[in-house]
């Protein structure tokens, strides 16, 4: 006779023992397609919207004296306005792309990655409305 004990108090203890606790459940895929979705959108509305305030700084070229000055005057606070706002799609793009892939975050990374494409899309409306277009 064997006067080892049996492991786990016995067979019938052996089989009730828990296992190894559940892994963290992951979102499908390590970001989902919010992300990625969203930087395809964002970059060409971006870099069109910004090659349309580039190019229109030119439709103050015909204007002189007080008018020019105007123009001058609101173009550069209204393509300051348009610079932080896309500033701030890139950096809210990229911290959707940064969040921890968790489930949890799935709504958080989701709703980042819509406001990226609606800033570009404010900024360039407040650069519209913030300009004193020649007429």
């Amino acid at each position: 006779m064997d006067n080892h004990p049996v492991p786990y108090g016995g067979p019938d203890e052996a089989e009730s023992c828990p296992g190894p606790p559940e892994p963290r459940r992951r979102a499908p895929g390590p970001y989902g397609p919010a992300p990625l979705i969203s930087t395809l959108v964002t970059f060409p509305l971006a870099a069109l919207v910004r090659l349309y305030a580039a190019m229109s700084a030119m439709s103050g070229d015909p204007l002189d004296g007080p008018e020019a000055e105007a123009f001058d005057r609101s173009f550069t606070h209204g393509f300051h306005l348009l610079q932080t706002a896309l500033c701030a799609a890139a950096a809210v793009l990229l911290t959707s792309w940064l969040l921890p892939p968790r489930e949890r975050l799935r709504p958080a990374r989701a709703l980042l990655a819509l406001a990226a494409p609606v800033l570009v899309v404010t900024g360039f409306l407040v650069f519209r409305g913030t300009v004193d277009w020649p007429r």
